[in-house]
């Protein structure tokens, strides 16, 4: 009777272990799903990248993200030195 107990409550343990671990995957993907949803316009669809406006330096041309760009008199630049230089020749 003793080890028929015992095997009962192992059996017990296992079944337990596998609900906590099928539980936590389950909360895993509702918050992964969640989060996504809640990014609105930046929800991609996976491994496709999220990307950055790039613009154009008006001395240069070189292209850089928007967001580290320097802007004067309304045109962007990679750099002060460019900044300080305007505008290329010609364009």
């Amino acid at each position: 009777m003793g080890k028929l107990l015992s095997w009962v409550v192992l059996a017990l343990l296992v079944y337990v272990a596998y609900r906590l671990v099928v539980v936590s995957k389950r909360r895993a993907e509702r918050a992964r799903a969640a989060a996504q949803t809640h990014r609105g316009d930046e929800a991609t669809r996976p491994g496709q990248a999220v990307g950055e406006r790039m613009v154009a330096c008006a001395h240069c041309g070189v292209y850089l993200p928007a967001t580290e760009a320097l802007e004067a008199d309304g045109h962007p630049y990679c750099s002060p030195a460019h900044r300080t230089a305007g505008p290329r020749a010609g364009a």
